[in-house]
Protein backbone atom coordinates (compact mmCIF):
# COMPACT_ATOMS: atom_id res chain seq x y z
CA UNK A 1 0.00 0.00 0.00
CA UNK A 2 1.40 3.44 -0.75
CA UNK A 3 1.43 6.43 1.78
CA UNK A 4 0.99 9.76 0.45
CA UNK A 5 2.81 12.45 2.83
CA UNK A 6 1.65 16.27 1.80
CA UNK A 7 4.27 18.93 3.74
CA UNK A 8 2.73 21.87 4.87
CA UNK A 9 4.51 25.33 5.85
CA UNK A 10 2.66 27.42 8.02
CA UNK A 11 5.62 29.81 7.74
CA UNK A 12 5.20 30.12 3.79
CA UNK A 13 2.04 31.68 2.51
CA UNK A 14 0.13 30.64 -0.67
CA UNK A 15 1.78 31.59 -4.61
CA UNK A 16 -2.50 31.40 -5.27
CA UNK A 17 -4.17 32.97 -1.80
CA UNK A 18 -1.46 34.40 -0.18
CA UNK A 19 -2.62 32.46 3.37
CA UNK A 20 -0.06 31.00 5.59
CA UNK A 21 0.31 27.04 5.23
CA UNK A 22 1.74 26.24 1.97
CA UNK A 23 2.52 23.02 0.92
CA UNK A 24 5.89 21.92 -1.45
CA UNK A 25 4.26 22.75 -4.27
CA UNK A 26 3.68 26.38 -3.27
CA UNK A 27 0.24 26.69 -2.71
CA UNK A 28 -2.35 25.76 0.12
CA UNK A 29 -4.33 22.37 0.33
CA UNK A 30 -7.67 24.68 -0.71
CA UNK A 31 -6.13 26.27 -3.66
CA UNK A 32 -4.85 22.81 -4.38
CA UNK A 33 -8.62 21.37 -4.44
CA UNK A 34 -9.30 24.44 -6.21
CA UNK A 35 -6.66 23.16 -8.97
CA UNK A 36 -8.69 20.38 -9.85
CA UNK A 37 -11.50 22.05 -10.73
CA UNK A 38 -12.30 24.42 -14.32
CA UNK A 39 -11.62 27.43 -12.31
CA UNK A 40 -8.25 29.15 -13.77
CA UNK A 41 -5.46 29.76 -11.33
CA UNK A 42 -3.66 32.91 -10.91
CA UNK A 43 -0.57 32.29 -9.98
CA UNK A 44 2.20 30.35 -12.10
CA UNK A 45 2.58 27.91 -9.69
CA UNK A 46 -1.23 27.45 -9.64
CA UNK A 47 -1.19 26.79 -13.50
CA UNK A 48 1.62 24.26 -12.82
CA UNK A 49 -0.64 22.28 -10.11
CA UNK A 50 -3.63 22.63 -12.19
CA UNK A 51 -1.88 21.41 -15.55
CA UNK A 52 -0.36 18.55 -13.39
CA UNK A 53 -3.45 17.87 -11.94
CA UNK A 54 -5.21 17.75 -15.28
CA UNK A 55 -2.53 15.37 -16.60
CA UNK A 56 -3.16 12.91 -13.64
CA UNK A 57 -6.96 12.75 -14.25
CA UNK A 58 -7.03 12.68 -17.74
CA UNK A 59 -4.42 9.89 -17.47
CA UNK A 60 -6.88 7.57 -14.82
CA UNK A 61 -9.24 8.11 -17.01
CA UNK A 62 -7.59 6.46 -19.84
CA UNK A 63 -6.40 3.89 -17.73
CA UNK A 64 -9.88 2.85 -16.62
CA UNK A 65 -11.07 2.68 -20.37
CA UNK A 66 -8.49 -0.30 -21.09
CA UNK A 67 -9.82 -3.30 -20.64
Amino acid sequence: MSKLIINVDYDKRCAECGKTGATDSGICLKCITKAIGTKPMKSLQGQAVQKRMNEIIEKARKESKRP
